[in-house]
């Protein structure tokens, strides 16, 4: 129910007439002005319940825009699921899983914080892999891995998260591996080549398992996997690697970076020397590797 919250002469030439206005007010407060539309005649920091969109909004201080703070379901909206409204315009710019934002919001978002919106109707998620703010406006670019892209349409009901678990949110994304070697290229063709991923503040732990088909070359020199999200800071980073040899030995060895790209490449440990398609053994259909390894973002 709404109401302008002024009794005028007309409201109130009668006894019954005053009551009347003044109830009619009453409820509006006591409904939180709700209703489909907004009300005709805000007042700055007016509570409107919009019940269209299932929204609890605040007039802002200028009283020219509604400001969202909520959701009608949660009981605490950002406390219980994590999530925060943006209550702002986030429009995709031209580079690759980019928006941008009017203003410096190098202050609210980081690096690692969560993000979730809307666009042609279904919901994704992303990490802040980059904060750059170049006046007017500041550049925010997302990962989403394979699992979720940026695209030019319309951004809608965006969320950003601070929070470690934010509901709904997936954690873990699938990525694209690539995989090379110094001389010859490989092909994985019908064999398993996986990368997943995840963002905890600014490390970034990767997870990658290839097991080879019958129709895989395996390439000559040492090989290298690319991690999933490039980072300037990277330096020296190790990991733990489990190479199967099907049918004969276990092998185990050390996942090592060393630059900025990041490119990943594996050291054996029962033999001295980078892995590659003979080392540490001839890897052939039905062989598996396993790494992981964490690296600052």
């Amino acid at each position: 129910m709404q109401h302008d919250f002024e009794i005028l002469n007309a409201d109130a030439n009668t006894g019954l007439a005053m009551r009347a206005a003044i109830n009619a007010a009453l409820q509006a407060l006591a409904t939180q002005s709700s209703g489909a539309t907004a009300p005709d005649s805000p007042y700055p920091y007016q509570v409107w319940v919009d019940t269209a969109n299932g929204l609890i909004k605040q007039r802002n201080a200028g009283n020219d825009a509604w400001l969202i703070k909520g959701r009608i379901e949660d009981d605490y909206s950002g406390v219980l699921d994590g999530w925060v409204p943006a209550n702002e315009t986030w429009v995709y710019d031209s580079g690759s899983n980019t928006f941008s934002v009017s203003g410096d919001k190098t202050g609210k978002y980081n690096i690692g914080d969560k993000i979730k919106l809307t666009q042609s109707a279904a919901v994704a998620y992303f990490y802040i892999i980059n904060v750059e703010y170049s006046s007017p406006n500041t550049l925010v670019t997302l990962s989403g891995g394979s699992d979720y892209y940026l695209s030019g349409a319309e951004i809608s009901d965006n969320y950003f998260s601070k929070a470690s678990s934010p509901q709904g949110f997936p954690q873990w994304f699938n990525y694209a591996v690539t995989w090379d070697a110094d001389t010859t290229s490989p092909a994985i063709v019908n064999g398993t080549l996986q990368g997943k991923f995840r963002v905890v503040g600014r490390s970034v732990l990767c997870v990658i398992f290839m097991a080879p088909g019958s129709s895989t070359t395996f390439g000559t020199g040492n090989w290298w996997f690319m991690g999933p999200i490039t980072s300037s800071k990277v330096k020296r980073s190790t990991g733990a690697v489990k190479m199967n040899d099907a049918g004969n030995a276990l092998y185990i060895g050390v996942a090592y970076i060393s630059g900025a790209m990041p490119s990943i490449r594996l050291i054996s440990d029962s033999q001295a020397g980078w892995v590659s398609s003979l080392v540490p053994f001839t890897w052939a259909n039905g062989d598996d590797l396993q790494f992981s390894i964490e690296y600052e973002l």
